[in-house]
């Protein structure tokens, strides 16, 4: 067995049982293949921007866009709608189809989140992103337990900040 990919399933031992430096390990796992997200999510960011200004959005328009649907390639789409004339229940309708690959990733996250309360699931469920997900299954199939501080890195500090 490879032993740079995680496993599909997580560890049969008990979760509780890890030490707190395998958590810390794994954190700064996480840490270190998050910095090429960064640098990345930055320039798509910075595209994303200057895409939005000349499609006609003011910066306002366009930062609370990334705040409120967060979500790059639809935001990329949502900014062809509008430059094509179509409606706003049109660009509503097909961003959100774009984006129905979350429910699998909310799928697959659901056995490790199943204890948080609904309005937290929430939340990480809006800034979840493909790369996101990608660093925090990975990390919560190392530890084999969810950890808020690995899925909040994951999210907040690779992904959202930088874009």
């Amino acid at each position: 067995m490879r032993e740079d990919i995680p496993p599909l399933t997580p560890p049969t031992g008990d979760p509780e049982a890890l030490t707190e430096a395998e958590v810390a390990a794994s954190r700064r796992r996480l840490r270190l293949d998050g910095l090429g997200i960064i640098a990345s999510v930055s320039g798509f960011g910075l595209v994303y921007g200057l895409a939005a200004r000349a499609a006609g959005f003011s910066p306002l328009e366009a930062s609370a866009m990334s705040v409120l649907v967060f979500a790059g390639a639809a935001q990329f789409a949502a900014i062809g709608y509008v430059l094509g004339g179509f409606s706003w229940l049109g660009v509503v309708l097909l961003t959100a189809f774009l984006n129905a690959r979350h429910f699998l990733y909310g799928a697959a996250l659901a056995p490790y989140l199943a204890d948080r309360p609904r309005p937290v699931r929430a939340l990480m469920a809006h800034v979840l992103t493909d790369e996101a997900f990608a660093l925090s299954i990975a990390h919560f199939r190392r530890i084999g337990r969810d950890d808020p501080t690995g899925y909040w890195w994951a999210a907040i500090a690779t992904v959202f900040i930088p874009w």
